[in-house]
């Protein structure tokens, strides 16, 4: 009498019976266990992975022996919490700007310009941006394969991951939700960088000049305006800052001796005085550095020839073998590469 396999699986309440006749009853029974064994796997490698590297590793990995990409599909969502956060916003609501103070040094005149911003303070409740990132199933193509079932045995989590699919969850650095963002009724001063344009006034004419953010304290030379300008013993100019804003006067008390503006006197002569000096022995050392170079072009000929001339030991015919060997190789007489040539064929 013929053998029967009987296989009795629950699935809740539902009892389902499986037989087998004797000639494939044990391949068949091997078969359906390997892959309720797999189905079991595989619905535990779908469920969500909050390790962010284990899903992405395992799927890749065995893309790569299959050649074949990975499909993703990406979502960002951001999960609330209970807690909130206080925070500055970042674009001041108003901003002061005065020149506090002024240094001269020489034709170097340092203007120091305070440049601070109001910023208010907002509350908002935390949010934690998570990225949610599903790759694709191959369930005809993985594990219930020859293959898949061989690199199953030796990685079941990989070629589950391959053959299922899997979910991992990236918990990004939480932050405020700004789009909520409420006035706590706090604000700040703080120091912020600023450009600034400043007029110079009182001497031949009025200079401008243009400083960015990043110079901090703004250096202004006056050379010129020192050197063109007629000056007396007491010379008065005028220092202005064409954007600074003082605001209000509640505002203008917290930052006293901030000016937009301030009038120096300076008695310039001495430096007019040791610039025009400065000036002259420039002037001097470039006209030598002339004099000698046009000297030693009208002396060069000369010291050749009574080089020339100095040759005791070297024959007429030598010399005149040298200047022709010279001449082939391309230099032209009278030159100082000709004379060079010369030199150390007849040395």
């Amino acid at each position: 009498m013929a053998r029967v396999w009987l296989l009795q699986i629950n699935f809740g309440l539902i009892k389902h019976k499986i037989y087998f006749g004797k000639p494939m009853s044990k391949f068949l029974l091997v078969v359906f266990a390997v892959f309720f064994i797999l189905t079991l796997a595989g619905c535990a490698v779908t469920s969500t992975k909050e390790n962010p590297d284990i899903c992405q590793q395992s799927a890749d990995s065995i893309h790569r022996k299959f050649n074949r990409t990975t499909s993703i599909e990406k979502e960002t969502i951001n999960v609330e919490t209970s807690d909130t956060t206080t925070f500055y916003d970042q674009t001041p609501v108003k901003v002061f700007s005065g020149i506090e103070s002024t240094y001269l040094n020489d034709s170097y005149l340092t203007v120091n310009i305070i440049d601070t911003g109001l910023f208010e303070q907002y509350s908002a409740p935390i949010i934690k941006p998570t990225i949610k990132t599903q790759y694709e199933a191959h369930p005809f193509t993985g594990t219930f394969t020859p293959i898949g079932i061989f690199v199953w045995l030796f990685n079941p989590t990989a070629m589950n991951a391959f053959t299922f699919g899997c979910t991992e969850i990236t918990y990004l650095t939480p932050e405020p939700d700004k789009t909520r963002k409420a006035k706590t009724g706090k604000s700040e001063w703080k120091t912020i960088p600023k450009g600034h344009r400043i007029l110079v006034s009182g001497f031949d004419r009025e200079y401008e000049f243009d400083f960015d953010a990043s110079t901090s304290p703004k250096a202004i030379d006056l050379s010129s305006a020192i050197s063109n300008t007629e000056l007396t013993r007491n010379s008065t100019f005028k220092v202005t800052c064409l954007d600074c804003d003082l605001l209000g006067a509640e505002v203008h008390n917290l930052y006293k001796d901030s000016k937009t503006n301030i009038v120096l006197t300076h008695d310039f002569r001495p430096i007019k005085e040791s610039m025009a000096e400065s000036l002259k022995v420039r002037h001097a050392a470039e006209e030598g550095k002339k004099i000698k170079q046009v000297k030693r072009d009208k002396e060069e000929p000369k010291t050749r020839a009574a080089h020339l001339s100095k040759q005791p030991t070297v024959s007429k015919q030598e010399i005149e073998s040298a200047k022709e060997m010279c001449t082939n190789l391309g230099f032209k007489s009278n030159t100082e590469k000709f004379y060079n040539c010369f030199k150390r064929l007849t040395e």
